[in-house]
């Protein structure tokens, strides 16, 4: 119920298409990111792995042969091991690889979730934040660059409050035994510090010198109101009635050499991706269908790990 509208307008402001309904293909971070940066559902990826699928996207391929440097910000450890592979540097702000090995054991426990979000979580917000300020304020290396940040926020644990304040309680959903109470409060005080930092960011983009830069500020997947983890049988009917809130999510474009509303006819990510290489290297590919693939379970139980490595 909260009404985010100032955090649009300030966006459409400073010149963004704000879409305000797109919607995910997927429910899950993994393989969304995937279908996204290559502008295509996974079933008809080649790659074994998600990993794969990022390291030689296709959208990272057509920049890379427009002179584009590939960077790459990873924030996120289970099931995304990114290595370079068509990407130029690979930034890492996760503490070590052997969270995804305990999360795999773990599966979702409490326990798992207590060590692994925010273990994890807390160590990486504001280092992947200080690499976003380098890539925005460091030399690096010159010339054109395309950089995708994955950003852990507004995503559970809720690390801080409104006013950047460490959360020292109610940082995460509450586990039930059919799914997830949600932590509304939490949630809302870390969407408005993720509201803050976005318009920083953009800010401190739109205040260097030369060409504006083309910016998109997106989500992976909507919020997950009900994570059903257990007895997905006697929650068939809940999904397909709330699915819209697993896949609703937000999506902000700023082009300088487009028009503002000339885009508002997308509907979802992947079709926003297939338009946003078309505009911009020149690329004539075809829209796809608008699809919705709910993920049951996650790829940390060894059950859904296996069905993912068979399918994908």
């Amino acid at each position: 119920g909260f009404d985010n509208s100032k955090f649009y307008n300030d966006l459409e402001e400073r010149g963004f298409v704000v879409y305000k309904d797109i919607e995910s293909n997927y429910s899950k971070t993994v393989v969304s990111i995937s279908s996204f940066l290559n502008f295509s559902y996974v079933e008809d990826l080649p790659h074994k792995t998600p990993a794969e699928a990022v390291s030689n996207a296709k959208i990272f391929n057509i920049a890379k042969q427009a002179g584009y440097k590939i960077y790459y910000l990873n924030s996120w450890p289970l099931d995304f091991h990114i290595h370079n592979g068509v990407i130029d540097k690979v930034y890492e702000s996760t503490r070590g690889t052997n969270a995804s090995i305990l999360k795999f054991f773990l599966g979702e426990s409490i326990v798992s979730n207590i060590i692994f979000n925010k273990g994890v979580s807390f160590g990486n917000i504001l280092p992947a934040l200080n690499v976003v300020d380098f890539l925005i304020s460091g030399d690096t290396e010159g010339g054109n660059r395309l950089v995708f940040a994955h950003l852990l926020m507004p995503h559970p644990p809720y690390l801080y409050d409104e006013f950047g304040n460490e959360t020292k309680s109610g940082v995460f959903d509450i586990p039930i035994p059919d799914g997830t109470r949600l932590n509304t409060d939490g949630y809302l005080g870390f969407l408005k510090f993720t509201n803050a930092k976005v318009l920083e960011i953009v800010d401190k983009l739109f205040a260097k010198k030369g060409e504006k830069p083309v910016i998109i500020v997106m989500g992976d997947h909507g919020p997950r109101m009900v994570e059903y983890l257990y007895a997905h049988e006697k929650h068939i009917d809940e999904i397909e009635k709330n699915y819209k809130y697993c896949f609703n999510t937000f999506l902000a474009y700023y082009n300088p050499d487009l028009e503002p509303a000339r885009r508002k006819d997308v509907k979802s990510l992947i079709n926003f991706s297939i338009n946003f290489v078309n505009e911009n290297f020149g690329m004539n590919f075809k829209n796809v269908e608008d699809k919705h693939f709910y993920i049951m379970g996650t790829a940390a139980t060894f059950q859904k790990a296996k069905i993912l490595k068979a399918n994908y």
